[in-house]
C-alpha cells in the first residue's frame, strides 16, 4: 500500500505530494506490483515520437524491479485546443481521459502531452512540464518545442535531447525523486530548489524545470539520465 503523506504546493514542475492511492515505491517495487504500464495521451499533432518512448522504456526498465515487464500504451488523441492551463484543469482533465486504472498486480502511471502552456509561466521562464505526486504528469508539448526556437540556424535544433530530459525528470519526480516521495541515501537535493538535484549531470537537476534556466545552464545536451544518487535513493526504496 502506497504511503500516505500530507499535500503540499511546490514550485515549478512539482505540485503536491502523495494523498493515498498509488506512490512511488508501487512504481519502483515489485512487492505489490509486478508489472508497470504507462498510459500516454496526447493533443492533436503532439503524439510522442515511438523513439523517445523507447527511450524512457528503457531508462525505467533500469530502475523499476517489475518481473512483468515495463509496457507503454499510447490511448487518445486529445482534440481539446491549447489553453492555459491550471493545476486544477490539469489533474481533471487527467482524469477524465484516463483509459486504465491500477488493479491486480499491474500499476498504472498517466503521462499526458499537452498543447498550450501552464498558468504558471513568469514572463519567458515557461513551465516545461508538472508532476502531481505520483501521477498524473503533464508535458507541455508546445514549451519543449519551442525550446529550438534559440536555435542560430533553423532547422538545425533536434527537440530529441529536450524531451528524452523534460519527460525523464518528471517520471523521476512520479518516482520520489527527489526527497520527493522517497527518502535520500545521500543528501543530493538542490538547497535552493526543492525535490531537484544539484548535481547537473543528473536529470533530476533543478534547470530542467523551467524553459530559460534549462537553455542558459544545459543548452542542447541537457542530462538524460539518473546518477548514481538518485538510483541509490531508487533502490533503497525498492527499485533494482
Amino acid at each position: 500500500m502506497a504511503a500516505l503523506v500530507i499535500a503540499v504546493a511546490l514550485p515549478g514542475c512539482l505540485n503536491g505530494v502523495f494523498s493515498g492511492g498509488v506512490g512511488p515505491r508501487d512504481y519502483l517495487s515489485s512487492s505489490t506490483y509486478r508489472k508497470l504500464v504507462v498510459e500516454i495521451d496526447y493533443a492533436t499533432g503532439h503524439k510522442p515520437a515511438d523513439e523517445l518512448l523507447n527511450f524512457l522504456k528503457g531508462r525505467l526498465q533500469g530502475v523499476v524491479d517489475k518481473p512483468d515487464g515495463v509496457e507503454f500504451q499510447v490511448g487518445e488523441s486529445l482534440t481539446d485546443a491549447g489553453r492555459t492551463w491550471s493545476d486544477g484543469d490539469l489533474q481533471s482533465y487527467a482524469a477524465d481521459h484516463a483509459s486504465l486504472k491500477t488493479e491486480g498486480t499491474t500499476v498504472v502511471m498517466h503521462v499526458l502531452f499537452v498543447a498550450g502552456h501552464s498558468a504558471k509561466d513568469d514572463g519567458d521562464s515557461k513551465v516545461l512540464g508538472i508532476t502531481f505526486g505520483a501521477g498524473p504528469i503533464a508535458i507541455f508539448s508546445e514549451q519543449v518545442d519551442g525550446l529550438c526556437n534559440s536555435a542560430l540556424i533553423p532547422g538545425t535544433c533536434s527537440t530529441t535531447p529536450f524531451y528524452h530530459s523534460v519527460v525523464l525528470h518528471e517520471m523521476g519526480h512520479a518516482l520520489g525523486l527527489v526527497a520527493h516521495g522517497i527518502p535520500m541515501v545521500q543528501p543530493h537535493e538542490d538547497s535552493g530548489h526543492s525535490g531537484h538535484s544539484s548535481n547537473s549531470k543528473s536529470v533530476m537537476y533543478w534547470a530542467v524545470d523551467s524553459s530559460s534556466a534549462f537553455l542558459q545552464l544545459l543548452g542542447n545536451n541537457p542530462p538524460s539520465d539518473f546518477d548514481g544518487d538518485d538510483r541509490a535513493d531508487m533502490h533503497a526504496a525498492g527499485g533494482k
